[in-house]
């Protein structure tokens, strides 16, 4: 069955109005970190802030799933929009009368996690609809290259705007995206596979069948499982990165590293989009995991700007042939009716020990493992050679443990049984597919 130029269009559409969403709130997201870790020097309330906008997926996760299946996506994607601007809408006055303390930070990050956590389940969900089945990992690769382009884009831009101008400007171009992606996705017609929810089907109903099909699906639960387990530890990286990267150079230069793990990014994100994955996604989101453990670890080795960015690239290039594979597992193995209620369940469980990893950094760093790497440290004649004993090393002591606790937890998952009948499973559904319309019919 050939599949309508119009749906082609329409994911078209959705990626153009990701885009634009990503590289205003990539912005923000840089500019927000770096002025509260320069304004207080805290890696516990650099975390904090991380730790906020995770909160929402938590709390909200599992409904905004159940809203994604009940309820309109577009209309879903639209309204979080909205709530966006809003949002910007209000730091923007509070930054131009001087009164963005971190008290007005926290909550407003809080509800950007929010207008998150209600888009990822409506726009996750949305794409099976808009593509063939044999093109999710390409689609989802060009998902990925989306989320390249804040990384690349985001990062510099708003280190030199910062630097020159300060926080105003890159809030009012975030304000700006979210406007011209609610126009984008206002024009996207996403098809609908049943309709409006039944009058006896209640909310609760329809949560309790998504858990209830979690439950019965012991391989997508150990998949979840393998990464709640690594994203304790990306939590403790992820705010680790920064302020081990500031503690030996400046915000410009860190705006530039992290520019380069944004081309890794896109690197990664092309070659998803173009290769579409192994047949064994499973199989192939451990290998890369593994390979994000072997650039964390050699990213704190030494506090070096050539090393660090080396290792940022090739961390930055796995994760979105990592993530592409996850979600294509779980786009092909879920039925279209429980697929948003079940990804925003499989996210809220996969990041459930994030906030746990966001405020066990801070403390490691700052109070354990900084102290121990200083001249005269327990640890500076041992490992200080290695790691070096300026101000911040601890930290590069704390990224090389987490990148080998990650390559151990990704040669001991591949044991498991029932991960190895997920890849068999998923596999057979793709090659058992007779819906699927010919790839040259659909541009993507």
């Amino acid at each position: 069955m050939a599949t309508p130029p119009s749906v082609a269009r329409g994911f078209w559409l959705l990626w153009s109005a990701q885009v634009i969403s990503l590289l205003g709130s990539g912005l923000t997201t840089f500019g927000l970190a770096v002025y509260v870790y320069q304004g207080t020097g805290s890696v516990l309330k650099f975390g904090t802030v991380a730790a906020t906008a995770i909160i929402p997926q938590i709390l909200m996760g599992p409904l905004s799933g159940v809203a994604a299946d009940r309820k309109s996506r577009k209309a879903i994607l639209l309204a979080a929009n909205f709530l966006g601007i809003a949002v910007l809408l209000f730091l923007s006055i509070m930054a131009s009368r001087g009164h963005l303390a971190i008290s007005v930070i926290y909550p407003c990050t809080l509800l950007l996690g929010v207008v998150t956590v209600i888009q990822e389940p409506a726009l996750s969900a949305s794409i099976p609809l808009l593509v063939p089945d044999e093109k999710l990992g390409n689609a989802n690769g060009l998902v990925e290259i989306a989320q390249a382009g804040a990384q690349v884009v985001s990062p510099v831009a708003a280190g030199l705007v910062l630097g020159a101008f300060g926080l105003r400007p890159i809030l009012a171009v975030d304000l700006t995206s979210f406007a011209l992606a609610a126009l984008l996705i206002g024009m996207v017609r996403i098809p609908r596979s049943r309709p409006e929810a039944a009058e006896e089907s209640t909310v609760l109903k329809d949560l309790a069948a998504g858990f209830a099909y979690l439950r019965s699906e012991t391989g997508l639960m150990t998949l979840i499982g393998v990464f709640v387990l690594a994203n304790f530890f990306i939590a403790m990286a992820e705010v680790a990165l920064q302020p081990m990267i500031l503690s030996f150079t400046d915000s410009r230069t860190l705006g530039v590293v992290l520019s380069v793990g944004g081309a890794g990014y896109v690197v990664g994100g092309l070659v998803m989009s173009k290769w579409g994955g192994p047949d064994k996604k499973v199989t192939a989101a451990l290998g890369f995991m593994a390979l994000e453990g072997v650039a964390l670890f050699l990213a704190g080795l030494r506090p070096s700007v050539a090393m660090v960015a080396v290792s940022v690239f090739l961390l930055f290039a796995a994760l979105p042939i990592e993530s592409a594979c996850t979600l294509t597992v779980f786009q092909r193995k879920v039925p279209d009716e429980l697929r948003g209620r079940v990804l925003a369940l499989a996210t809220t469980l996969s990041t459930l020990a994030l906030p746990l990893g966001y405020f066990a950094a801070g403390p490691l760093a700052d109070d354990l493992l900084n102290p121990l790497l200083r001249h005269g440290g327990a640890l500076s004649s041992s490992l200080g050679p290695v790691f070096g004993t300026a101000q911040g090393r601890g930290i590069g002591l704390l990224m090389s443990c987490i990148g080998l606790i990650f390559v151990v937890i990704c040669l001991l998952a591949p044991r498991n049984r029932h991960l190895r009948v997920l890849d068999t499973e998923t596999m057979e559904n793709l090659l058992g597919e007779s819906r699927i319309a010919a790839a040259e019919d659909v541009p993507v």
